[in-house]
């Protein structure tokens, strides 16, 4: 799991390292979730990973950086 940077003062800021470099085709990856019922998702990646540099909705209405 990827864990989330803490910003500690007086340290330079360190870039992150795009997902799609991070996660392979056939790899299962864990999604974590605000949901009480289900804490994360498991997702496997079956196709290679795109990046986008719009920023879109999907048919929830929930936006997609």
């Amino acid at each position: 799991m990827i864990q989330e940077t803490v910003r500690i003062p007086d340290q330079p800021v360190v870039e992150a390292e795009p997902l799609k470099n991070l996660v392979s085709e056939g790899q299962v990856v864990a999604l974590f979730t605000d949901d009480e019922l289900c804490k994360y998702y498991l997702m496997k990646v079956t196709h290679p990973l795109s990046s986008s540099t719009t920023v879109t909705k999907d048919q929830w209405g929930a936006v997609i950086p």
